[in-house]
Order: C-alpha cells, then structure tokens, then sequence
C-alpha cells in the first residue's frame, strides 16, 4: 500500500509542478509544495465548463495556458454543450501510455492465440463534420512508438480509413478490409453494438463488397476513399457469393477461422448486446473493456480484474453513500464510487460521472467494475446527459409556441436498432416530423450521438405528442411495474421497446 500511495502522491506533485508553469496554475495560485491535505482543500471538484475558455484560449493562442506541448485536441461529448476538446498534452499523452503498455502485455500473455495473425483496432471515429477539419486523424500517435510499431504490423485494416470523407465509406472501408483478412484473429472495438452494426453491414454491402474485393477497386466510392488504398481477395468475395445472406456463427467462422480474442464493453448498459457478440464468436476468449474515456483512464483489464491505472493520473474517489471525496489509496471494498481525475491536460479533480464499485484488490491495489453513468443514458456510447436533455428541450419551447418537452426516453432493444423517443405536450399544432426533424438536429449537436447515428448504431430518433404528456410517461412507467404513486417524472430515462407496445411510433 504504502508504494501504491506515494506513487500517487509523486504524481500529484508532478503534475502542479507542471501548472506551477502554465497560465491556469498561475491564476490559481498552484504550488508544487503543496500536501494532499492543501491540494483538497484548496481545489473544488471541477467539470468541463470550469475550463472551455482556457481550453478555447491555448487552442486559439498556442500558449500553455492549461498545460505544457499540447498539439492536439481530442473531440468529446459534454454534458451541456455538443462538445468537448480536450487537450492531448505531451504528458497527457505519456499518462495513458503507462496503463496501455501493461494491458497490452498482459493481453497477449493472456490469449496467446492473437500472436498470429492480423488484429482490428476500432479506435475514435468522426463524425462526417469533423472530417475535413481536424489535421490529425492517426489515433495511433496517441500510443507510444513501440506500441505504434505492434500495432501498424498486426492491423488488420490500414490507419488511413480515418481520411475517409464520410463514416459509411469508412465502414464499407473497413468491412472489405476485415473482409480480406483472412488470418484475424483480434476484434477490439469499444461499443458491442458498433461490432453488431458493422457485422449487420456485411449484408446490406454485401454486393458492393464482392465487386470490390474481385477487383481490387474502389468503384463509385473512389473519390470518398481516395487516400486509401483498396484490398483485393477473390476469395473473400466468392464466400460472399456464395453466402445466403444470414448472420451465423457458422458463416463468421468460414470468414475468420482463426478468431482467438473479442474485446468490448460489457458492463452496466453493454451487457446484453456483449451477450449477444460473444454467441456470434463461441470459439474465441472475451475480454471486457476498462474505463477509458477521452479524458482520462481511470482501470484496464488486467489478470481477470479492472485495475487501477494508478501509474496514469492522480485519482481521487467520491463515495456516493456518504458524499466523502477519498485519496485512492483510502479505497475500501464494495463502496460505489466514482472518479475525479488530475491528469496532464491540465484538468484537476475532474469528475468523471461515472459510477464504479470497488470489487477487489490485487497487491494493494483497487479493482472496480463499471456500473453505469451517473444520471446518463447511455445506449450505445452517446453519453446523453440531463442537462443536454433540458437544454434540447429549453430550445424546443422557442421554437414551437404551446409546445413543451416532457421527457426523453433511450429504447433498448436487441433485436432492432436502439433509438430516442421524445415525449412532447401541448396545445400548439404542429407537425410530428418538423418535431423530429429539430430533434435529430439538436441531438446530432452531441458529438458522440452523432457519431453513433453516423456509424448506424443508432435509428433515427421520434417523437409522440400528447395533450398530457405526463400521463402518458406514467403510464409507460406502470407497464415497466411502477406503482402509480410512485412515479416521479424523469427528464432523462431509459425503456425497453416492449413496453411501448400498442404504441404508434
């Protein structure tokens, strides 16, 4: 324990060493000499808007006004804006190599069947927006050099996908590279469902896939996919052929024989959908993800358990019960926790909204599982947030006069694609599909559900109008089992497509 903790504290000192110098840390007062104790009491617990101007101001700038040799900004969600940048300082950078280089190592001592073959790396990817305006697309330049030069070997589909002008001609990109690939034998994608969607697409590309791979080109999608070369593999294309067009294991095993390891989420909200990727791969290990996020990696799967990064950033742990913020190394087992990060971008005690519980220890370390966002939905990886809800719906009442949002419901489903249904009241008579028209446009103004809707793993989200929209809530709520009196009006909830039966969409 006592190792554990002043590593922490070492990097606590670290990192104000390095405010002491910028901007911010100036402002603030920071000082290197500070004690955790001063630290805590000195610092409140911070979200985004406590930094975008800074951030807005060394992005515009250049200047270290948040950190030290920043380069690059990394595009996230927020919470009550669209999005987010975080800066991907040197150090930020140096932080998340130091918890990817272990689990890297123990991923390949631990499925020894991945050393062959070629791997698929689904990393961030784009909205269509974005495309054209950010210089840096290689997610790999994230990564270390060494890691970099494992990666690029063993990629099953070339980094220059990301200069792909639009997400379907990325898509159709990488199934016919995954396609070609005969010898994969690593998926790892973030989202199960992202994996279900591109699987999904083998089909409806299906034709389009076969003439490209018998051909070696790119055909009608050549000016979308001009820097990336294109693969060929007639062989891959008359598996195509020959297939009858449904979805099997049996049929992913004629394409990837030799698939060892799948690695996705699998917790909280991804369970069932993980569920439902690992039936499709029966003969391969399954890894769950850590929580790694834009902003910070708070655990990596490590030995069976999601440990610590504790070598990454300093972390500090609300405990929900009490409301108490601990030192990470005051952790004890089975407290729902969730995290506040300092890290190199520049960020201290940043919450991370995100509910966690410690399970276990290992050498002294914490061990916690991911058990949800706080007060997000959060279907597919959009990161939809009450506060984004209630401006959506503050913007939706100027618009349409005697129109008033009531809630916004996330409806899973495993069997079609998940989507958001908006619960709108009123007097004001206005058409359903303007309705959906604003909504998908204030949505999409979330990077991440953008991205998803891009990506298809999201369907196009509706909109019911009721006179009494609160009724209707609470009759959906009794179906789920609620007792009348007991339903509180959420602005942002989650349901499953069954109890919308008999309701119009």
């Amino acid at each position: 324990m006592s190792a554990f903790k002043d590593f922490q504290q070492k990097q606590l000192r670290k990192l104000l060493t390095q405010s002491e110098q910028t901007g911010w840390g100036k402002v603030h007062k920071i000082s290197s000499e500070w004690s955790y104790k001063k630290f805590a009491e000195t610092l409140q617990a911070s979200t985004y808007e406590d930094y975008h101007m800074d951030v807005e101001n060394q992005m515009v700038s250049k200047k270290p006004v948040l950190c030290l040799e920043c380069n690059r900004y990394q595009p996230t969600s927020g919470s009550t804006s669209g999005r987010k940048w975080i800066p991907y300082s040197k150090e930020l950078t140096t932080e998340f190599d130091m918890a990817i280089g272990p689990w890297i190592g123990d991923l390949y001592e631990t499925y020894p069947a991945i050393i062959k073959g070629k791997h698929y790396w689904s990393l961030s990817w784009m909205p269509d927006e974005l495309r054209e305006k950010l210089s840096d697309l290689d997610d790999l330049n994230v990564f270390g050099w060494w890691q970099q030069m494992i990666m690029r070997l063993t990629m099953a589909s070339p980094n220059s996908i990301s200069h792909a002008k639009t997400a379907a001609a990325a898509q159709l990109a990488t199934l016919a590279y995954l396609c070609s690939c005969r010898d994969l034998t690593m998926l790892f994608v973030w989202s199960p469902t992202f994996a279900l969607n591109l699987l999904e697409d083998l089909y409806k590309y299906r034709h389009e896939l076969i003439r490209i791979l018998e051909k070696g080109k790119w055909g009608d999608h050549q000016n979308l996919l001009d820097k990336v070369d294109c693969p060929k593999s007639k062989s891959a294309a008359r598996i195509l052929r020959h297939w009858d067009g449904e979805l099997t294991s049996d049929f992913l095993q004629i394409i990837w024989p030799n698939m060892g390891l799948v690695s996705s989420w699998d917790t909280a909200s991804s369970e069932a959908w993980a569920n439902k990727l690992k039936n499709f791969f029966p003969n391969a290990s399954f890894q769950g993800k850590g929580l790694f996020a834009t902003e910070a990696v708070v655990t990596i799967p490590f030995q069976s358990e999601y440990v610590l990064a504790y070598k990454s950033h300093f972390y500090e742990f609300e405990c929900l019960e009490t409301g108490k913020i601990l030192p990470s190394w005051e952790l004890e087992k089975n407290q729902m926790v969730s995290p506040l990060v300092s890290t190199g971008s520049g960020f201290f005690r940043y919450r991370m909204k995100d509910r966690l519980e410690v399970t276990n220890f290992m050498d002294g370390l914490p061990c916690l599982t991911f058990k949800g966002r706080m007060n997000d939905v959060d279907l597919v990886g959009e990161k939809m947030s009450p506060e984004l809800v209630e401006a959506i719906f503050n913007n939706m009442e100027k618009k349409f006069s005697l129109i008033k949002g009531v809630s916004l419901l996330g409806v899973e489903d495993l069997d079609q694609k998940p989507f958001y249904l908006c619960i709108v009241e009123g007097e004001g008579k206005v058409v359903r599909d303007d309705l959906e028209a604003f909504l998908e446009k204030e949505l999409k103004k979330n990077f991440h559900y953008n991205l998803a809707r891009d990506l298809g793993q999201l369907d196009h989200s509706k909109v019911i109008h009721e006179k009494d929209g609160f009724k209707f809530y609470q009759e959906l709520a009794m179906k789920k089992g609620m007792i009348k009196g007991d339903v509180k009006l959420e602005i942002l909830s989650k349901i499953e497509r069954k109890q919308l039966e008999g309701v119009v969409l």
